[in-house]
């Protein structure tokens, strides 16, 4: 990985996820994992970011269980 500082990483993500909802692509996996990584270390905003990604399926497989597990 290109940093193993969960803040950074999720940092690095939130903000290529935003550039997203200019230009619609997938989002990459390795996004989804900072993410994921950040928010079970108890980041806040990556756990609801988690879960929006969980509700709508971009980039991890939809799953409302697991929406509702982040949110």
């Amino acid at each position: 990985p290109f940093t193993s500082d969960t803040s950074t990483a999720f940092d690095i993500a939130t903000r290529f996820l935003a550039g997203l909802r200019v230009l619609p692509a997938p989002v990459a996996q390795s996004d989804a994992q900072a993410i994921a990584a950040a928010a079970r270390a108890g980041d806040p905003t990556a756990a609801y970011r988690l879960g929006a990604m969980y509700e709508r399926g971009r980039g991890v497989e939809a799953d409302a269980g697991e929406a509702e597990r982040w949110y």
